[in-house]
């Protein structure tokens, strides 16, 4: 069928009737002809761009001339925020030689419009934002003339306000093992403006454990998507349903649980002020004192949940180590040693070096996430670094930045269910995750800048004229709450987020002041880690750690996670361990990756893997190129890094960096260096080619020379009896063992023949 489409765009205007009790939303205030070639259909439609939260009933008023044949039917539709599609077809024909008056519900729930490509129902949010509104018109005979559309608009007013309560409230399981996750999900009796913004509706829930300690927790905002993959591999999601409300929480004991939710909103508030006036009145009227109404009169409290925590083999959340504050355990006291791999997006667009020819595929979203997590994983990895960016899973950003963002203060509802899903996978793979909350480049003009697309930016509805505001501005203060706020209920739960990064390379942001940043740092550290219930652990990032000392040096940053883009990866390493140990702190490297072409990438990837792992680091370092890795297929390096540490527990041995070195006679080696850290009955070490990864030859990578009648001396170890394994690096396999016992001043080892480099692992088995 043909359609004939005509569009234009109207200023909708608010018209308060006299009584002011109701309103009117034109949408087409002056009668429009337009002419029509039945049985082409006609299109007409009114772009907008305006909140029809308030609107209750929408009357559409259409003229037919006489002589146009019976059977003429109508639609109306809308689009909404996200462009979805809703469509209302009214019943029977449209009258000829009449004006033809038809009234649409538009309240929440209202079963009148029906979506069209997607399967998000009606319901009091879709109304926030209206993009457009449109009429077809129909008849399959051969017609010619014009349609007279009289007038479009919208009733508002005050309905009937229903009592706040909870409905349809259902739980995910009544017995849940310990560390796993619980969720309530419901639906609420009202709807809101902003249902992000805890000052017009606010969820709280009690949780009581077995032994009888209370938690606070939150509810958020949810929607529900369908995932599914286009024939040219982009990443669709649907929305599914009504809007509606969770719960998540993860038990740590076991026994029967207790949940009582609270709810509050600004009906209520309405009404308890009401009350409190009345009281005072009275009290004036009548000269007696009358106490006023309490506000914990005015909750609206949910019947206890009660539902079970039966025992699993979950280790818990992620902790920096009580007793060594240089690592990390897990809750039960369990070692964990992070080797992982930066996972910031699907996509880094930009070129690992000049030349590289692959083409990285945009658009695959999840589904390139859980394709490189589970090579990640295959291979050893137990950890990632993902980043609330606005490109990627970020909550906030201008609406015509991209579909699902909704401005300063809302939250894009299709990021959140991103981000629900990698976690779901990560937990499927065991796999841990540190969550960085803002990226420099929101706050800059200088460097990755974005500031042009920050909502808190005037330009885009916020308040802040510069980046460099965004520290101080009271405002923007309190919309950053209110983000963590929802972070913290919807994510929180999760043992996968090994941590909090509340910013990437912070020292980047414009204006940057060391003072004021520490100072912002100290007071939303705090309160992340008062409202979070499980406590995670919370770092920051910076670029240049000449710059980090007076962040890093709080007592509220817990690791010291940084930057390392050098050539001289293994000097760098070293350095970097010797520079940060001074915090006292769990520090590892989140970003390095240098390289001019393919093989210089590769062995910089290779020796920063290897010489984080041998230093007192409190993990790996993280990779940047991750697209080049996937690429490349080069997740086989980081299978023998996590082999050569499985199993070993790294805590309260007071590592140094060795002295070791290697010597052909008694010369020490001209071109095999050694680095690694030790105490006086162990010491794990990387034999290594200076030639490739000190100078970064990639050359020489791809073809290593062998070296052979090298011996290994190590000073520092206490006589006794030693095994020495031998570790190939790119395979992961032990290719000898010795026993030696170690009577001399230095301990001596003769090395198996080296190509390019070696670990070694040597462990007192008696004295």
């Amino acid at each position: 069928m043909r359609v004939r489409r005509f569009t234009t765009c109207v200023v909708t205007v608010w018209l308060l009737a006299a009584a002011a009790a109701t309103a009117e939303v034109e949408v087409l205030k002056d009668p429009v002809e337009v002419e029509v070639h039945f049985p082409e259909a006609l299109d007409y439609e009114v772009e907008l761009d305006d909140d029809w939260t308030g609107v209750r009933e929408l009357r559409v008023s259409v003229g037919l001339p006489d002589d146009v044949p019976r059977g003429t039917t109508m639609l109306c539709y809308l689009k909404d925020e996200q462009w979805n599609w809703y469509q209302h077809e009214p019943s029977g024909s449209l009258r000829s030689g009449k004006t033809n008056q038809i009234r649409i519900d538009m309240s929440p729930g209202s079963e009148n419009w029906f979506p069209r490509g997607h399967i998000r129902q009606w319901d009091g949010y879709v109304a926030h934002k209206i993009r457009g509104f449109g009429i077809k018109v129909f008849n399959n005979a051969t017609w010619h003339g014009k349609i007279r559309i009289e007038r479009v608009y919208g009733r508002t007013g005050d309905r009937a306000e229903q009592p706040l309560a909870v409905t349809g409230l259902r739980v995910n399981t009544d017995k849940v093992p310990c560390f796993e996750k619980f969720e309530i999900s419901f639906d609420l009796t009202r709807t809101y403006a902003n249902p992000f913004d805890p000052e017009e509706i606010d969820i709280d829930v009690t949780f009581t454990s077995p032994s009888g300690k209370t938690y606070p927790h939150t509810g958020f905002h949810y929607r529900e998507y369908v995932r599914r993959r286009s024939p040219l591999g982009y990443e669709r999601l649907t929305p599914v349903g009504q809007s509606y409300w969770k719960v998540r929480w993860t038990p740590n004991e076991v026994g029967t649980w207790k949940a009582e939710l609270t709810l509050w909103d600004h009906h209520q508030q309405k009404l308890w002020k009401q009350a409190v006036a009345d009281a005072a009145a009275a009290a004036q009227e009548t000269a007696e004192p009358v106490d006023p109404p309490k506000r914990e009169d005015f909750l609206v409290r949910v019947k206890p949940i009660t539902f079970e925590c039966t025992p699993s083999k979950s280790h818990g959340f992620i902790r920096v180590d009580p007793n060594d504050r240089f690592f990390f355990s897990y809750e039960d006291g369990t070692f964990w040693y992070p080797v992982g791999q930066m996972l910031r997006s699907p996509v880094d667009l930009r070129k690992p070096y000049k030349g590289y020819e692959r083409e990285f595929h945009e658009g695959e979203g999840t589904y390139a996430f859980e394709r490189m997590m589970g090579k990640l994983a295959t291979n050893g990895c137990n950890f990632i670094r993902v980043w609330m960016g606005i490109w990627w899973v970020g909550l906030e950003g201008p609406r015509d930045y991209a579909p699902g963002y909704e401005g300063l203060g809302r939250y894009n509802m299709k990021n959140a269910w991103k981000l629900d899903h990698i976690l779901d996978e990560a937990h499927r793979l065991d796999m841990k995750l540190k969550l960085n909350l803002n990226n420099h480049g929101q706050f800059t003009r200088n460097v990755d800048h974005e500031w042009y697309e920050n909502c808190y930016n005037e330009m885009n509805g916020g308040m802040l004229t510069s980046p460099a505001a965004f520290w101080q501005d009271a405002e923007a203060r309190k919309y950053y709450r209110r983000r963590l706020r929802y972070v913290v209920s919807r994510w929180a739960y999760s043992p996968d987020i090994m941590g909090w990064e509340m910013w990437n390379e912070v020292d980047l942001t414009e204006g940057f002041n060391a003072g004021v940043v520490a100072m912002w740092h100290r007071e939303f550290a705090r309160h992340l880690k008062e409202i979070d219930p499980w406590k995670h652990p919370i770092s920051t990032h910076f670029c240049h750690d000449q710059d980090a000392g007076a962040v890093y040096s709080l007592p509220e940053i817990e690791f010291t996670p940084g930057d390392l883009y050098q050539t001289n990866i293994v000097t760098a390493m070293r350095n970097k361990w010797l520079e940060k140990k001074g915090y006292n702190k769990a520090t590892f490297i989140s970003e390095y990756g240098v390289g001019h072409d393919r093989d210089q990438m590769e062995s910089n990837f290779h020796g920063g893997l290897w010489s984080s792992t041998v230093v007192p680091m409190a993990g790996t370092a993280m990779f940047w190129w991750w697209n080049f890795v996937d690429a490349e297929d080069l997740y086989y390096h980081y299978k023998p890094v996590a082999l050569f540490n499985a199993g070993e527990d790294r805590r309260g041995k007071n590592w140094e960096l060795t002295s070791a070195d290697v010597r052909r006679g008694e010369n020490r080696h001209a071109e095999l260096r050694v680095l690694g850290r030790q105490d006086n009955s162990e010491a794990h070490l990387w034999v290594y080619d200076s030639d490739i990864y000190s100078r970064n030859d990639g050359n020489r990578y791809r073809h290593p020379p062998t070296f052979v009648g090298c011996v290994l001396w190590v000073p520092g170890l206490a006589t006794g009896t030693y095994t020495v394994e031998f570790w190939n690096t790119c395979t992961g396999k032990v290719i000898q063992t010795e026993t030696v016992n170690h009577r001399k001043d230095t301990f001596q080892v003769p090395l198996p023949k080296v190509q390019a480099d070696l670990a070694v692992k040597i462990k007192r088995t008696g004295g």
